[in-house]
């Protein structure tokens, strides 16, 4: 075959191959993009309900807080911080069921309506992390005594977690009724105001 015949089908090989890449990229960010939206939309909703039980019962909350353990960041979504002590919560708003084992390292995000499927981190280890995060912070601030519970909330309302054994997940509706127990308005002698000093001293964000 000459050289002027190889040419073009080069070109069109290549032309192919560009307009695949392309497609690639576009996948990748538009998911990328789809997952910071659904953690927004996570954080506003489980952020929200604490922010307005907060409001009304003296209580103070904090937000997307990155804490050190053992050298790692540990991210933590909420924090209602109180006279109880401090109720940590994860949330998450998946396009799906969440399925997956207590200690996997990742869980499945399954859609069957449209076929969709991902992965991500096991949200009950992040949990359980952040929670030891916490308290080498209060260690370090010689904080003691406070009482800590962790959550982990699905924000999204046709999405189920199936994961056995994990007993702290629940849903929005499910976490403002819980809110209202009276445990939330025990005095436990919680010093809030150096809670939220040991917090800010030891954050890394």
């Amino acid at each position: 075959m000459e050289l002027e015949q190889i040419l073009p089908i080069l070109l069109i090989c290549g032309g192919i191959a560009a307009v695949i890449a392309l497609v690639i990229v576009l996948v990748v960010l538009i998911r990328h993009t789809s997952l910071k939206k659904a953690g927004k939309l996570a954080s506003q909703k489980a952020g929200g309900a604490l922010k307005n039980y907060a409001a009304t019962h003296f209580c103070k909350t904090v937000n997307d807080v990155t804490l050190p353990h053992k050298g790692v960041p540990m991210q933590i979504d909420h924090l209602l911080v109180g006279y109880f002590g401090v109720l940590l919560v994860s949330s998450i708003e998946p396009d799906g069921d969440i399925y997956g084992a207590l200690r996997d390292d990742t869980w499945l995000i399954s859609n069957e309506k449209n076929g969709r499927r991902s992965r991500i981190k096991n949200l009950y280890v992040r949990t359980e992390n952040s929670v030891l995060a916490l308290r080498d912070a209060f260690k370090e601030a010689k904080v003691y005594n406070v009482p800590v519970e962790s959550l982990i909330v699905v924000t999204r309302k046709k999405s189920s977690c199936c994961v056995p054994e994990l007993k702290n997940v629940m849903s929005l509706p499910e976490l403002k009724k819980y809110l209202r127990k009276s445990k939330f308005e025990t005095d436990n002698n919680v010093d809030v105001d150096a809670v939220l000093a040991a917090i800010e001293k030891a954050k890394l964000n």
